[in-house]
């Protein structure tokens, strides 16, 4: 079974329910293995300003977007667990990551170049530089 936590939800939790529900319903013993890996999903409320930065950068390049959360795991949940604000941005699509035939289109690395680029200009000019 593959259970993800989403914002709000307690691994342990999920974990004892999970037990419960099996123990209440089967008659042989069982054994949950321990989760391949345990972070928090990330949330919009430790990561606010810095996604606003980002979305305000990459609109003046190009034009609007909207914030959306993803249904898979980045280091982004671990790193922002650590008390690092943390979102997931970069070029390319999730279609094509991690695949055989891997790779980015050139124009879409150029355009997340010039956000990375205005992000840190903007950062540098606002005194922001701990984001």
């Amino acid at each position: 079974v593959d259970r993800r936590v989403i914002p709000g939800e307690n691994l342990k939790q999920i974990v004892s329910e999970i037990r419960e529900f099996l123990a209440a319903r089967l008659t042989f013993d069982f054994e949950l293995d321990p989760p391949w890996i345990e972070c928090a999903a990330l949330t919009d409320a430790d990561n606010a300003d810095l996604a606003s930065a980002v979305l305000a950068c990459l609109t003046a390049v190009d034009g609007p977007h909207a914030a959306v959360g993803v249904p898979y795991g980045t280091h982004a949940s671990p790193t922002c667990g650590g008390g690092v604000p943390s979102i997931v941005f970069g070029p390319g699509s999730i279609q094509q990551a991690h695949t055989r035939d891997e790779f980015i289109d050139i124009g879409q690395l150029e355009k997340a170049a010039e956000v990375y680029y205005q992000l840190c200009a903007d950062g540098l000019r606002n005194g922001t530089t701990n984001q």
